[in-house]
Parts: structure tokens; sequence; C-alpha cells
């Protein structure tokens, strides 16, 4: 066949599906039968336009053509800048093609991930070849929010009227690393929401900013634009959006001069001229650095003749020729470096190198090519696909596009059971999951073989299989650790303990609110020396906690909680805890010395991963144990189940639950979110909807979301980009505030507005991540270039608090405080840095993830259908306990019933009893 028939062919049965899916309605099944389909096309295009560019026969057999023109998307990307993205396009398809099951649900984000290269290559082919494919794809079925349209429109039409994306050399930018791209789709066009964080080292994720291009950019690196301010009306208000132009690479100063001390312990400054050059060059062209150091010679000296020319100063180019050799040869370093090229990010790069210790000389690594590496960066080196850099875990897209991927099936084995355990919480995967791997036992062996024989850490990472049944040792030796030391202590009680806790109960009769927690007291260390205690947000934990607490008043205790806002929350209920006791649990994790009480408490349990669990039971000498939390709030960052399995191992009389509420007097909610709670798959909660007004749909009410009605509210939500994301809600509701506005960068302030604390800012020792706060007065500092800034805190500060300097108490009450500070207006991004220098962000609307610890008088929770995936059962519990009286709840119809028929609460049943039979816990 002619290589157009080809084409056509391919194109004709991709075009089929997406016409039979009117009758279908199955994206899944869809998108099952369009994959298969793309590999073919892709690549007979990129034949077809290599011929037409080169003025060769196009009318050609298919098999001609593939003598003519090997490798054929390699060949394509070098035709110019434009024609890129086919490589990378291929690149991916051949990816999952090898390592991803094609069912339903991976079938429909693969096509999703998919559809703007098609919609480029449509394009492509018709603009530049006349080549027309892919007729109908704008009958994809995308599923997007009907209320969304509108938006995305008015942004299209300021976007199109706005043509200034040209390179320019502009005084008026700024410095950003791009957090992430969403492309979004209107009518065939492709516009590029953006968002962005000043490039800092230590910025915080939630002070974050969105931004509008038509034109794509590479996410890689730190990147110099202009955001000009424009505004669109949306529900008869103007709200103010941002696009991005004048884009430009901008590797910062320190982040070129950090890599180069890989190299050489002295830090040598390169020329500002060399930097700028290598930045422009990457801009221009659209390569990256890995793509630079391995360009074949010819190419390789023309990049350095354009950067050097002049005879300038240079030093980076020197480094580069190093890392050439070193990546050319695939010496030890290599995947280290080439990462590293590819994200030249100043903290990660700072991470990586050797430090120095004081008793030894300085000495660089031996096995990695004598670089100043880390020796913990090995593994990654070795094995990159299955390990993680120092501080630093790649995202795996990224190793796709730095590292072969090739004969790694070992590594990816591996990576997949971590995956399972971490994202799924599921310790021992079953064989039949792992249907895609090719003989199991030699990849097994391979991967074990290949770690370091004599460090304990290494070989904790090795493939272990009972029965079918594989998991990471690390995890499995965790949790039995945990669980036995538990066990241990559940199986002796205190001498004395029921006639002491009579007493004291007899005592305190008239302090205790309700008779359970006065049985709870009775029996707490009668048989056991760990008391678990579970119960629902607002049930009165914090309460028990301090009854226990002065039960034992004469005796030495510790507290420990994973947040900030929960160790404020003990401190404020607990009588006796206090800065010297209580402790987050990073702060016992990272320490390097022990710990001593008589009685330990532990808050957030659910929250607490078992890695550091470990490091708790090793780090913290105690006589007795008392743990609390709740199983359905949002759990561990990290694979976290033994506060929920425990109590399948342990004696009955060491577990006691709190079932009463006290956060709110409200049956209605009291019912809705105990019905959350104990949601079964046959269950509905769609009734709610009706009686207890909390559900309303989106499309329909979506004007309510941008009016405040109480003053203690917020809008949760879960992501940071589109309409209903944190950053723009923020803008919108900030609108109601009539007073004066004030900027930091391209953040507003004024008076009058909520805000919380961030994490890592300057005055962290005082006001906590998380940290509620209001703002109550703001003073234009012009000749010190700063803003003054009062804020009303909910913390009251302890008479003997030692202030960081830059921070002032002004006054303070009862329940807040109000303290004094100021920021500069300037944020250099050329230096390193350690702290963010913006310490809080706007809170009218606060992400689900962050508001977890908070409460408020009234919630309002936005669940568009792009972010239906991503909302289980514990992150929707968590959310709907975040308020105290009025709850609303927006979504559309489709969006609640997918949600709740996808409840899925995580079981640990099969986890359970391979535990109890393989050992014998």
């Amino acid at each position: 066949m002619k290589i157009l028939e080809v084409i056509q062919d391919t194109n004709q049965t991709i075009c089929d599906n997406i016409e039979a899916n009117k009758i279908l309605n199955d994206r899944g099944f869809l998108s099952q039968n369009i994959l298969p389909q793309l590999r073919n096309l892709v690549e007979h295009c990129s034949m077809y336009m290599v011929l037409r560019q080169k003025g060769l026969d196009d009318n050609i057999t298919l098999e001609d053509a593939k003598k003519t023109i090997p490798s054929i998307p390699d060949k394509i990307s070098t035709i110019s800048k434009e024609f890129r993205f086919i490589k990378k396009f291929h690149d991916s398809l051949q990816i999952t093609k090898s390592h991803y099951t094609h069912d339903k649900n991976n079938s429909e984000r693969l096509m999703l991930k998919y559809y703007e290269y098609l919609l480029l290559l449509k394009k492509l082919c018709r603009d530049k070849f006349g080549l027309n494919i892919l007729g109908n794809l704008h009958k994809f079925p995308l599923y997007l929010d009907k209320n969304l349209d509108e938006y995305y429109e008015k942004i299209l039409s300021k976007l199109d009227n706005f043509t200034d994306f040209r390179l320019a050399n502009s005084n008026n930018k700024g410095r950003y690393y791009v957090w992430k791209i969403k492309p979004v789709f209107i009518k065939e066009e492709i516009i590029y929401e953006i968002t962005l964080t000043n490039a800092t080292d230590n910025v915080s994720k939630f002070s974050r900013i969105v931004a509008f291009s038509k034109t794509k950019i590479s996410d890689n690196y730190a990147i110099k634009a202009k955001l000009e301010k424009s505004k669109i009306l949306i529900k008869n208000k103007n709200m103010p959006i941002f696009i991005i132009s004048e884009i430009e690479t901008s590797i910062r100063p320190c982040e070129f001069d950090n890599f180069a001390r890989i190299f050489d312990k002295r830090q040598k400054k390169g020329s500002t001229t060399e930097i700028e050059r290598i930045n422009k060059y990457i801009t221009k062209n659209d390569y990256n650095l890995v793509d630079i150091i391995c360009f074949d010679d010819n190419k390789y000296n023309e990049f350095k003749q354009d950067i050097k020319a002049n005879n300038i100063q240079i030093h980076f180019l020197e480094i580069l020729d190093k890392c050439r050799q070193i990546c050319l040869n695939n010496a030890k370093g290599t995947n280290i470096l080439k990462y590293l090229l590819y994200r030249m990010n100043n903290k990660v790069i700072k991470d990586q190198i050797l430090k120095q210790k004081n008793d030894r000389e300085y000495k660089p690594n031996h096995i990695l090519s004598d670089l100043y590496l880390q020796y913990e960066s090995i593994p990654f080196d070795k094995m990159p696909f299955a390990s993680s850099l120092c501080g630093h875990n790649p995202k795996i897209s990224d190793l796709f596009e730095c590292i072969d991927y090739k004969n790694r099936e070992h590594e990816f084995l591996a990576k997949f059971i971590v995956g399972n355990i971490e994202n799924n919480g599921v310790l021992y995967t079953k064989e039949n999951e792992l249907s895609n791997f090719s003989n199991l036992p030699i990849l097994i062996d391979k991967f074990n073989n290949l770690l370091y024989k004599d460090g304990e850490k290494q070989q904790l990472r090795k493939i272990c299989e009972w029965k079918d049944n594989y998991c990471i040792k690390s995890y499995e030796t965790d949790i039995i650790n945990i669980l036995k030391i538990l066990k241990e202590l559940s199986k002796q009680g205190l001498d004395d303990y029921e006639e002491f806790a009579n007493n004291w109960i007899e005592d305190n009769i008239n302090k205790i609110d309700d008779e359970t927690k006065v049985e709870i007291i009775k029996k707490l260390f009668i048989k056991s020396k760990v008391a678990f205690v579970y119960g629902a947000a607002g049930t009165g934990k914090s309460t028990l906690a301090n009854h226990i607490s002065n039960l034992y008043n004469s005796k030495k205790q510790i507290f420990l909680a994973q947040t900030h806002p929960a160790i404020e929350n003990i401190k404020s209920k607990v009588q006796n805890a206090n800065s010297s006791n209580t402790y987050t649990i990073a702060k016992i994790v990272k320490s390097k010395q022990k710990f001593k009480c008589d009685l330990l408490f532990i808050d957030e349990c659910s929250t607490v991963s078992n890695v550091d669990m470990v490091q708790i039971l090793n780090k913290v000498d105690f006589e007795q144990l008392v743990l609390i939390g709740d199983t359905y709030q949002i759990e561990a960052i990290k694979y976290g189940v033994w506060f929920d399995i425990a109590r399948e191992f342990l004696p009955k009389h060491c577990q006691f639950k709190l079932e009463k509420p006290y956060r709110t007097q409200d049956d209605d909610l009291l019912r809705f979110w105990k019905c959350v709670r104990k949601f079964k798959q046959d269950d509905t909660i769609d009734e709610f909807g009706v009686w207890g007004k909390y559900f309303l749909n989106l499309d329909e009410k979506n004007d309510e979301i941008f009016h405040k009605q109480h003053d203690d509210e917020v809008v949760l939500c879960l992501n940071y980009d589109g309409l209903y994301g944190v950053n723009n809600l923020n803008k919108f509701l900030q609108i109601a505030n009539k007073n004066p506005s004030f900027e930091i960068g391209n953040f507003e302030f004024k008076v009058d507005d909520p805000i919380l604390f961030v994490d890592n800012n300057f005055f962290i020792s005082d006001l906590h991540n998380n940290l509620k706060g209001r703002i109550i007065n703001i003073v234009d500092q012009n000749e010190q270039n700063e803003l003054y800034f009062e804020i009303e805190v909910d913390k009251i500060f302890e008479e003997n608090h030692s202030f960081t300097a830059g921070l002032k108490l002004i006054s303070k009450n009862d329940t807040k405080s109000i303290v004094g500070f100021s920021v500069d207006k300037n944020i250099n991004t050329d230096n390193d840095d350690e702290q963010e220098k913006l310490p809080f962000m706007l809170a009218y609307a606060v992400s689900i993830h962050k508001s977890q610890g908070l409460e408020y008088e009234s919630v309002k929770i936005v669940i568009t259908r792009e972010m239906e995936e991503n909302i289980t059962h514990s992150i929707f519990y968590t959310a709907i306990t975040r308020s105290k009286k009025y709850l609303k709840i927006y979504w559309s119809p489709e969006t609640q019933r997918h949600i709740i028929k996808n409840f899925n609460i995580k079981n640990n049943r099969i986890d359970v009893s391979i535990l109890k039979a393989k050992e014998q816990i």
C-alpha cells in the first residue's frame, strides 16, 4: 500500500471508533480501541512529513518509505522546533506499550494525556502539508464541566487579542518555577493554564500563581516571563487573570554555580554572559542540557562556538564538557548528572552535593567517577526508576525524558509494588496483578542482586515473595516491628491502677463531660500499658487526653502530633501540654537525641506513617502510651496503616472508642457525617442532598460560591487551577473586600483578608504552618521597600515566649494575639535562599488537604468533574467534617453519583490475614 493510503486507513479506524461512541457512550472502551492505532499513525505521518520536507517522492509504498528514511520520529524532531513534540509523543507511546496495562481506566487516562498531541499533529499535518486527519477528534468525550466553557472561552478571546509572546529583553520580568501545565481544549484550540511559583529554594507549594498562554512552555527549568494583568467578566464580576508573555528559559545563576560544585569543591562563578547565552540557546531551540551534551560532535561544537563567541569568559561550558565525557561513556554518575541537568533545580542540586565531615578530609566520591556527590545517591545512579535521590523523589515522567528506560523491567517491577503500597495502601501485591511483567523470578533476582550487599538499608529494599504475594521487605519489617512492640505493651497493665483511677474520678467527676470518658479512664491501664482511642472528628478525643494527662499530673509527659494545628490544639485543650513537651512527628524523627517520659501521647495517629512510627518507638523511652486518632480522616502521606490494622492484632481491652460528637449540635449534620463515615457499597447518601440541603448543582448554584455568607467561612477545593481552584476563588472572593490593595510581587493583600501561614516561613517557630489569621493593618514602607503587616492570629503566646527577630507582639486577649512584621516587596531569585519570604497566603479558599485540623462555622466544598477521580472517601469525609454548623457541597449530579459510587473505604483484610499466617503475630 502507498504511504498515504496507510495513513488514511489508520485515520479512518480512529474516526469510526469515535463516531461509534455516540451509541456506546463508553470512553474507556473507546480509548482501548484507539490506543493501538496511535503508534502507526504517528510513525506513518512522520514518514510522510520527512519525504515532503526533503522534496522526495511521497507517492511510494510504506516498505519503500521505511528503506528511505530510517528512525522516523528521531529524524523529524531535527527539522525544527515545532516538530519536536512528535518524537515526545512517539517515545511516550513506546513506553506505555511496554509498561502500562491497557484496562479501561488506564486507557482513558492515556487518551486524555495524548489528546493534546493528537490535536497538535492534526493541525501540523493540515497547516504544513495539506493532510487532513482526525476530522472528528472534537467529538472525543472530554467530559468537562459545562460552566467552565464560558470561563475558558473568554480567556481564549483575551489571548487572541494579546499576541505579544515574543522573546524580549525586558527588565519588568519575574523568574518562576513551573509547577504544572494544564492544556485546555476549546473548539480545537489549545490554551495552557500554567501554575507558577516564585523561583526560590523553599517557596511554599501553597503560594502559587496561575497564568494563561497559547504557547506551550517547558516545565523543567526556571523561566523569566511577564505576567500581564487582565480581566474577564464572569458572573457579572470582573475576574482578574494573568496572561503570561515574553517567556524565556532562565536557569538561576545559583543553579549553574551549585551544579559546578559537583566537579570542583571550589565554587567558581560562571560569567553572566555565558549563563545568558546558554539560557537563550535553550529557549530558541527547545533543547535541554541533556540533549545538548548528547549532541553529535559537530552539533556540540557548533553549540559551544555560539556560547563562547567573541572570547567571553567561560566556566560552565567546561563543566558540560566533563558531563558529556561521563555520560557518553556511561560512566558511574551518569544517571544522576542527566537528571540534574534535565531539572536544574537549586534545592535538589544542593541536596546531592557531598557534605564535608569535620573529622575527615573532603574527598570526592570514588564510586561515582570522583564527583562530589553524596554516597546516598548511588542507588539512584544504579536503578533510577526504582530509587530516589537524596531528599528528592523524581517524577517518572521526568526520568523518561532524560534516562534510557530500556532493559529496566526489574526496576519497573519494584516501582509497581512500591506504588501499590504507597498509593493504594496494599502491602502484598498478588501475582495476577503483575501479569504485565514476564519472568518474575528472573526480574526479582536481578533487582535484589543489584542492591548493595553490605548495606542493611539497601537490603531492606528487597522484593520478597510469600505464596504468590509480593512485597518490599522494609515495609513488611516496619509493620511487624510496630505490631510486636504494641502487642508486648498490651500484655500487662499497671498494679493498683483501678483504685488509683477510681479515686481520681471521684475527686474530678464534675469535670468529665460524659460517662463514656469515665468508663474509658477506669479501664485504661488495668490490663495494658498501651491505649488506643478511636473517634470521629469532634468527639472529644483531646478532652479525654486532657483527663488522662491530669490523672498523671505528677508524671513526665510528651505530646506528639503530625501537624502544627494539632499541636496547638493539644496545647489549648490539654492543661499539662506546653511548648517544652509538645513536638511535631517530624521534630522527633529528625532529632539525633533520645527522649524520655513516663506517659507518651500521639495524636492524629492515622496520619503517622509506619516508618515514622518505628522511629518514634526507637527514639522515645516511655512507660505508658496513648494513641489517638480517626482512621476515616485523610491518611498518612507515606504508607501508614499501623493504627488501622493494630486493632486486628491487639486485645480489645486496650481499644476504646468515642462516638458522641461535640463539634456541632446540628442533628442533620451529625447524621450526614455518620452516614458518610459508615458508608457501605450498597448505601446511598443522595437523600441528604434533598432533606439536608447539603448538595447543590454546580451549574445552577455556582454564583453562591462567590458570595461570603458567614464571617468564619471557607471554600474548600482539591485543585489550585481552574475556575473553581484555590487561586481563582481567592481572587474572586477578595473582590468583595473594598479595602485598598497592596502588592508583593504578583500577590495582592487587603485589610480584613483571611490568611493562613505557610510552612518554612521566616517566623515558623512563632507562627506555625496552617495558623489562621486576619490582616488588620497594612502600611506601605516605601523607603525600606517593605510592607508592614499587623495580623490577628488564632494563638495565645505564653508570657515568656521569645519572638523571632523582626516579629513583635502588639496585643492579645483570651483567644487571639495581634503580631506585627515587615515583608520585603522584592523577591530575589538569583541567589541561594532557605526560607519563604512571604509567610502567609490568602485563605478565602483553601485546599482540602491544607484544611485538615482546621474548623470553620461555614464550609463550602466545590468538586468539579475533572477532580472527581481524586476525591477518595477519606478526603470527602475530612472535608465535610471541617464544618461546625453550615455545609454546602457544589457538584454536578453526574459527579455526585460517580464519587459516591466509587467510595472505596480501604480494607486491609488480605494484608492482615497474610501477616497473621506468615508471622504468627
